[in-house]
């Protein structure tokens, strides 16, 4: 599932939760700046190869 695919998701549910439309604006916001510096990247890549000499990248949306 790629990162947008799951932004949506996430989005949706934070709405059913209550969230103002102002904090999801803002999340959206730095949604899409992530987005745009990353790619909208399929999840399982997200974590990269978590060998040795490899960065994992976490989020937290």
């Amino acid at each position: 599932m790629i990162l947008s695919e799951l932004w949506r998701l996430y989005e949706a549910d934070k709405r059913i939760q209550g969230f103002s439309p102002s904090t999801l604006k803002a999340y959206a916001l730095q949604f899409k700046m992530l987005v745009r510096e990353l790619g909208d990247l399929d999840t399982p890549s997200c974590a990269g190869n978590a060998g040795e000499n490899s960065t994992v990248v976490t989020f937290r949306l």
